[in-house]
């Protein structure tokens, strides 16, 4: 064990007092963490109470109008349900949906990801890297990766 046994127990007790004081929405980017801090809950019931509270709002805090995800950094709605089976894709399994055939559509043709906010130099190549491989992995995870075969000899291929 990395971590005293104490102080783990009171950074998640002033985590979790923090938490229930939040209305709803809870914070865009802090509900994130939330959902983090969940999955390494040993209490069922806190790891539900968590998702729950965060499901209640979590539409307010994404960019609903798809529209505008060209134009500038928003939340990726699959940051919330990273996998078919987490806790909050039934709530947002229409806009986690959206978001991936999003990227799939704006793919650049080197393949990478394209990014929806500014970034120069050396940055724009990091963030290329971040953006594109997390993308890859939620697909993957979501089936929408199709390996190599015949149909597909160069490689594996995105599908919408």
């Amino acid at each position: 064990e990395f971590v005293p046994y104490d102080f783990l127990f009171h950074v998640t007790t002033v985590a979790m007092d923090r938490f229930r004081r939040l209305a709803l929405p809870v914070p865009a980017f802090a509900d994130l963490c939330y959902l983090r801090l969940a999955q390494c809950m040993p209490d069922e019931s806190v790891k539900v109470e968590i998702c729950e509270k965060i499901a209640a709002g979590v539409r307010r805090n994404l960019e609903l109008d798809h529209a505008k995800w060209r134009t500038g950094y928003f939340i990726k709605p699959y940051w919330y349900a990273m996998r078919p089976d987490s806790p909050l894709h039934p709530t947002l399994r229409d806009e986690v949906s959206a978001s991936l055939d999003f990227d799939i559509k704006t793919q650049e043709p080197d393949g990478n990801m394209q990014l929806t906010f500014e970034v120069n130099g050396e940055e724009m190549a990091r963030w290329k890297s971040i953006w594109t491989l997390e993308s890859l992995v939620v697909l993957q995870n979501y089936g929408r990766i199709q390996k190599a075969s015949p149909t597909f000899p160069n490689g594996p291929s995105l599908s919408a």
